[in-house]
């Protein structure tokens, strides 16, 4: 028996699907949160919820969203969105979404 402490690596990665699972539902919670500050007009607290969303699942598809409303929709409002820095780490989710959805 493959273990660590008295637990099973076949318990370890089993574990692995649930927790992707979780972070997937905590990320939309976000996102969904980010969406509804910012038609409140709350745009810093939109911004919080959209990097949570990115934060908590960073390869989902509610992290593509976040960054697409970061970078496109929150812009045109004219409100400051996103730090350079945070932009460049958007770069890859957003190429990848361009890829996906054409």
């Amino acid at each position: 028996m493959d273990s660590l402490s008295g637990v099973s690596a076949s318990s370890l990665f089993s574990a692995i699907p649930l927790q992707t699972s979780q972070l997937n539902t905590l990320s939309n919670i976000a996102l969904t949160r980010g969406i509804d500050s910012y038609q409140n007009g709350s745009y810093e607290d939109a911004i919080k919820e959209f990097k949570r969303a990115v934060g908590l699942s960073p390869q989902s598809e509610n992290a593509l969203k976040a960054y697409d409303f970061l970078a496109f929709n929150a812009s045109i409002e004219m409100h400051p969105v996103m730090a350079p820095a945070d932009l460049m780490k958007a770069v890859p989710a957003i190429e990848q979404a361009v890829k996906k959805y054409g």
